[in-house]
C-alpha cells in the first residue's frame, strides 16, 4: 500500500509499518525503485532476511520521497510441475506432479487402462535438459511395458502414453440370409474375410439354394447392390466375385424360383390387373423372345423390339445382341424387360399462306407509301 513519507525512514521501518511480511514472502532479495531527476527509476537490491534480523545492516537503505519497495512472493519462483497421461486410458488428463509418483499411481488417477491398450507399448516422453537440440533434441523416449514396469518412478513434465493394439477393432458384423444351413449375423474375424469364408462358417448352402440369384447389399460408401455370381465363388475361391466382406454387408441366397417375369411393352400387359406384368413358368434354354411370344402375347405396337434385356435376381443385366436381333438368355427367377419406343415430339404445322390476305396487305402498304410521297412533294413546292 501507500504510506506517508517521513524523513529518515528506512526499509525496515516501512516494513514494520505494514505489519511485517507474510509467510509467502521471499526473504532473499527485495527491490527498491527510486525516482531519479530525469523522472526514470533505478533499482537498488537489498537482502531482506539480513535487514529483518539486523536493522543496522548496510542494505537497510534510508528512503526518499516516492520510493517503492517490492517484496517478492516465493511461490512466483516455483514452476508448476505437471504430468500427463494419454492414449488408451479411461480418463486421459494432466495431473499435478508429486515426488516419487509411479506409472501405477498415474494409471489409478486416470481411472484405469482400456481393454484395447497395448500393454507392451507404453512410452514415456521425458524432458532431458542435458541433451542438445542439435543431436537428439531435448526429449528422451523411454519404452516400457505394463504392469511389468508399474513401479517406474516418474519425473515432472513426463508424458505417459498407452498405445492402441495394432489393428484392434471391436466386433463388426455382417449378415447372411436365405439358403444356408445357419443363416444369421456373424462377426468379421479380420480385414480379409471373404464370401467363401462366411458360407463355410454358415454351414454351406442348402439343396434349395439358387446360387445364380444371390446378391450382396453393401452399406459402406452407400454402394448398395453389388453384382454377385455366387456359383463361381462356390466353384473357385479365387473368383473375382469372392469379395472381401465389409461391416454391414448383407448376403441373400434365395430359394430356387421357377418363375420368369415379363414386363413392359407386351401384348397381354393388362391380364395381371392394371400392371403390364406377366409371370410364366421357366423353360430351360429358351431366350427372351420365346417368353414374349408364348406368354406375353407378342410385342406391343409401341415396343422397342431391339431394346429387350433381362435382369437377374442378383442384379446382373443381360442385353440383346447383334443389333437387338439375338435376345438374351433367360434363367430361373429372371425378369424380362421390354421397353417402349421413345415418344417423338410432334412438330407444329405451319399455317398455309393465304394469298388473298397477302395481296390485300401488300396493296395497302404500297398505297400508303405513294400517298406519303405525294404529300412530301407538295410541301417542297
Amino acid at each position: 500500500g501507500y504510506y506517508p513519507f517521513k524523513s529518515g525512514i528506512k526499509v525496515s521501518d516501512l516494513i514494520s509499518s505494514s505489519e511485517g511480511i507474510t509467510y509467502k514472502a521471499f526473504t532473499g532479495i527485495g527491490h527498491l525503485y527510486r525516482l531519479k531527476d530525469d523522472l526514470t527509476y533505478e533499482i537498488k537490491s537489498f537482502e531482506l532476511g539480513n535487514i529483518l534480523s539486523d536493522t543496522s545492516y548496510e542494505d537497510n537503505f534510508t528512503l526518499n520521497e516516492f520510493d517503492q519497495i517490492i517484496i517478492f512472493n516465493k511461490d512466483s519462483f516455483i514452476n508448476e510441475e505437471t504430468i500427463i497421461i494419454s492414449g488408451m486410458v479411461n480418463s486421459p488428463n494432466s495431473f499435478e506432479f508429486r515426488d516419487r509418483m509411479t506409472i501405477e499411481d498415474l494409471v489409478l488417477l486416470s481411472n484405469g487402462i482400456r481393454m484395447e491398450a497395448d500393454l507392451e507399448k507404453v512410452e514415456i516422453e521425458r524432458m532431458n535438459l542435458n541433451s542438445t537440440a542439435d543431436s537428439s533434441g531435448y526429449v528422451e523416449i523411454i519404452a516400457l511395458s505394463y504392469p511389468k514396469d508399474k513401479n517406474f518412478i516418474l519425473k515432472a513434465f513426463d508424458r505417459v502414453h498407452f498405445r492402441k493394439l495394432s489393428g484392434f477393432k471391436f466386433q463388426e458384423t455382417i449378415e447372411i440370409k436365405g439358403e444356408v444351413k445357419f443363416p444369421g449375423v456373424y462377426s468379421l474375424t479380420g480385414n480379409s474375410d471373404r464370401i467363401s469364408d462366411l458360407i463355410t462358417r454358415a454351414g454351406g448352402t442348402t439343396d434349395q439354394a439358387y446360387l445364380e440369384s444371390s446378391k450382396i447389399e453393401r452399406v459402406e460408401g452407400d454402394l448398395g447392390l453389388l453384382l454377385l455370381d455366387l456359383k463361381k465363388v462356390i466353384r473357385n475361391n479365387n473368383s473375382k466375385s469372392n469379395f472381401i466382406l465389409k461391416p454391414g454387408d448383407v448376403i441373400t441366397i434365395p430359394k430356387v424360383n421357377d418363375i420368369v417375369t415379363i414386363k413392359g411393352a407386351i401384348g397381354f400387359k393388362f391380364i395381371n390387373g392394371e400392371n403390364d406384368v406377366i409371370n410364366s413358368p421357366f423353360h430351360k434354354g429358351k431366350r427372351a423372345n420365346y417368353y414374349i411370344k408364348t406368354y406375353g402375347g407378342g410385342y406391343d405396337k409401341k415396343a422397342a423390339k431391339r431394346n429387350v434385356y433381362v435382369v437377374g435376381s442378383n442384379g446382373l443385366v443381360r442385353d440383346s445382341k447383334f443389333f437387338g436381333l439375338i435376345k438374351p438368355e433367360v434363367h430361373k427367377g429372371d425378369k424380362i424387360m421390354v421397353n417402349y419406343k421413345p415418344v417423338k415430339e410432334k412438330k407444329e404445322k405451319k399455317e398455309k399462306l393465304n394469298w388473298n390476305d397477302f395481296i390485300e396487305n401488300t396493296t395497302l402498304k404500297i398505297t400508303g407509301i405513294a400517298t406519303l410521297w405525294i404529300l412530301l412533294n407538295k410541301v417542297n413546292l
